[in-house]
């Protein structure tokens, strides 16, 4: 303790060590979260296509949103600051460039925090422990884990323009306003309360008046941007309909008082509440006068029907994270306050108090932090993922697709290829692109396809993948291990083989199992199964289980017939039947030749009424020429 009270050198290395060491830690899991391909097309791919057309001199362009090339500020958030981001990104033109600099810009905060705490409790320890907090805090780390977000570089600033503001320092106060201002547009409530407070706390009218007046104005003008459009002779946006923003909501305040009593009771925003304030000892609630600062997004994120807005998973908390720390030093800075206006004289039962508040409060909020960093900060989840060959090849895949080719990729494929002008997420335009990318042996969780704003949950076989498979304008490019590369115009017969036609040496396990004296089944894969869901407002999540494994046929048919295959997978309670024509119905059994090896994909929704387990595989031929028998192949799980 003494040697944080000897200087403020020593403090504040102890705080930059702190720093240094967060930016490896979090950058590391960004960068491994983003290889094993957990990054997701919203917003990740968004925002590296609107930074990587930036730095070709398209101001901000994305095609995603509504599947058609235009600045994403006319129609989505204001993220101004990917455009110096875009003049790095030229340099150093990766996605893990901007990974990194999102994780040092967050850590920077840690900085304005000692400040203030140092300058409000005239004590370097209790500065670093909170510096060390903010550090810890699970909300600002899950938010650098959530992709990249315009918004998530905004927590820093607002911190460092609060300290500047209460320092009167207004050139240091303006610049990081205004690169606040730049992070997203929810910055501007927050600005405006920045302005309130110097009007009624700090005394400051002309300041106040002038930064709550500039920070409405940024914020109605982004609420009536498309009107602005329409003003200056830009033709209107055709936005499908039914479409909600993120601050739609608010409508619903107005025409229903009840709206906020209903949200409020919510069990999600009490977790919410206590996730928030929970990890710095509830000490920001001794701080009404700087904890009102965060009302306006705060009370948003409470009553958005955006289930993501109220927790802490995303970077929905990066307007409230820095009000929480602000507020957390006044609040410790009151309770002194308290004991030395109640106790004049100093006796040792005061120095007694007073060395509680400053050293053992920041020790207990030290470790409320560490505590629900561990179990709440997704930094140990994604550290216990691996990167595997089966990224590597998909990796290997999406560099065999030229820049500038038009390209439609499923969701977590997206973020790899965004580097291009024209990017859509599987199933816009489909049919229209150059390439068409896509993966059956995803191992991560699919939570949707995103055609235009309407979300759709989606099986790894659906509709469109089938509607695909059989557009003989589309030919198949590369097929490895489950990633599927399409490129129009190309063969489609000879696509088709490359679907349908293994080598021996993908086959991971073999058999021996004739399933009648002309097709044997000579190998399969048992891939991991995965657990899908779909989340309504209405119903709720709603949880979809899938088995999937690969079959290896071989055979020749001494006469060429078509011959289905029927599957029985059953457990001890349950058998269930099902019918499939192989390789999606394309590539018959009348079309196969001796000595090839035919590979089979076969996905199974397991029905909701019974929980995953192991099941047993059988199979036999739908022959009408042929009699059959049930074999038992492998189990599943």
């Amino acid at each position: 303790m003494k040697l944080f009270n000897k200087t403020t050198n020593n403090a504040l290395i102890a705080v930059l060590l702190g720093i240094i060491l967060y930016v490896v830690l979090l950058s590391g899991a960004s960068i491994l979260r983003y290889k094993v391909f957990r990054a997701s097309a919203f917003d990740m791919a968004i925002e590296i296509q609107n930074i990587w057309n930036t730095s070709h001199g398209r101001l901000l362009e994305d095609s995603i949103n509504l599947g058609f090339i235009i600045p994403r500020f006319w129609v989505a958030h204001w993220e101004f600051i990917f455009i110096p981001l875009a003049g790095l990104f030229r340099l150093f033109p990766s996605p893990l460039t901007i990974l990194i600099v999102q994780t040092i810009v967050l850590a920077s905060g840690a900085i304005p925090i000692y400040w203030l705490a140092k300058d409000k409790l005239k004590n370097h320890f209790a500065a670093v422990c909170f510096a060390y907090a903010y550090l810890l805090y699970p909300a600002m780390q899950n938010a650098n884990l959530a992709d990249v977000h315009g918004l998530t570089f905004v927590t820093p600033m607002l911190l460092f323009a609060f300290y500047f503001l209460q320092k009167r320092n207004l050139k240091l106060f303006s610049l990081f306003a205004f690169l606040s201002l730049l992070c997203r547009e929810d910055a501007s409530l927050i600005l405006f309360m920045f302005g309130l407070y110097s009007i009624f706390v700090l005394k400051e009218k002309k300041l106040g008046v002038a930064v709550s007046g500039i920070s409405i104005f940024w914020f109605l003008v982004f609420l009536k941007r498309t009107a602005i459009r329409s003003m200056i002779g830009l033709p209107p946006i055709p936005t499908p309909q039914g479409i909600t923003g993120h601050w739609d909501h608010l409508k619903a305040v107005f025409d229903n008082p009840f709206y906020i009593v209903d949200h409020l009771a919510k069990k999600y925003n009490i977790r919410y509440f206590i996730n928030l304030f929970a990890p710095v000892g509830f000490l920001s609630l001794l701080s009404p006068l700087t904890l009102i600062l965060a009302a306006p997004t705060f009370s948003i994120n409470l009553l958005s029907d955006w289930v993501y807005a109220h927790d802490i998973q995303h970077q929905y908390t990066s307007t409230i994270t820095p009000i929480i720390f602000i507020s957390t030093i006044y609040g410790l800075k009151n309770v002194s306050s308290l004991i030395e206006k109640k106790f004049s004289v100093q006796t040792n039962k005061v120095r007694l108090l007073k060395t509680i508040i400053h050293y053992c409060v920041p020790i207990g909020v030290v470790a409320l932090s560490v505590t629900f960093c561990v179990f709440k900060s997704n930094v140990f989840k994604v550290y216990s993922l691996k990167v595997t060959e089966h990224h590597k090849t998909i990796d290997k895949v999406i560099s065999l697709i030229p820049t500038e080719a038009s390209l439609c990729a499923e969701t977590h494929l997206a973020p790899h290829a965004a580097m291009r002008r024209e990017l859509y997420v599987f199933p816009q335009h489909m049919n229209k692109v150059d390439f068409v990318l896509y993966d059956f042996n995803a191992r991560q969780v699919r939570l949707w396809t995103k055609p235009g704003f309407g979300l759709q949950p989606s099986f790894p076989v659906n509709s469109y993948i089938r509607q695909l498979l059989s557009d003989r304008d589309y030919g198949i490019l590369h097929y490895e291990d489950g990633v599927i590369l399409f490129k129009r115009g190309f063969d489609y017969d000879e696509g088709l083989r490359k679907l349908a036609i293994a080598q021996k040496a993908e086959i991971p396990h073999f058999l021996h199992k004739s399933i009648n004296d002309e097709i044997s089944c000579i190998g399969y894969d048992n891939h991991e199964g995965s657990t899908m869901w779909s989340y309504s407002p209405k119903t709720g999540v709603v949880i979809r289980k899938m088995i999937h494994f690969t079959i290896y046929w071989a055979g020749s048919l001494k006469e060429a017939r078509d011959i289905d295959f029927v599957f029985n997978i059953r457990n001890a309670q349950h058998s269930y039947f099902f019918s499939k024509s192989p390789v999606f119905g394309l590539y018959p059994t009348s079309k196969w030749r001796e000595g090839e090896i035919i590979r089979d994909e076969i996905f199974w929704e397991v029905p909701q009424d019974i929980q995953t387990g192991r099941f047993s595989v059988f199979v036999s031929a739908k022959d009408k020429n042929k009699k059959t028998v049930s074999v038992y192949l492998f189990e599943v799980k």
